[in-house]
């Protein structure tokens, strides 16, 4: 399971930008999130490699309200350290079980022996 699926999120702070909590992007963000990275957004792990942190970076300085020029010259300007201080993966809980109305399989049923 991948962080983001367990509940977790990163939190993006950019050099004269407010951080930005990955949960806070719109459905578009998140798309054009996948577009730039080549990977589905619960995959996208901004500390394994620098595509993933370029992407994440872009669309969060245009949520913070950069459009896509500013953006990019913001990123431009930025050093492999500044790029890897800029994420925080922020520790969420675990999705809940299902409960309820929700069809479960039955338990496996006790072997049985042959002389039954």
């Amino acid at each position: 399971m991948t962080d983001t699926a367990r509940g977790h999120h990163w939190l993006i702070t950019l050099p004269g930008l407010p951080t930005v909590a990955s949960d806070h992007l719109t459905l578009d963000e998140v798309e054009l999130l996948e577009n730039v990275s080549g990977v589905a957004w619960s995959n996208v792990n901004p500390l394994r490699t620098l595509k993933n942190a370029k992407a994440w970076a872009l669309v969060a300085a245009m949520h913070a309200g950069d459009t896509e020029e500013q953006a990019t010259e913001r990123l431009a300007g930025l050093n492999l350290g500044g790029i890897k201080g800029a994420f925080q993966l922020e520790l969420g809980d675990a999705p809940a079980p299902l409960e309820g109305d929700v069809e479960q399989d039955p338990p496996p049923s006790a072997p049985t022996s042959a002389a039954g």
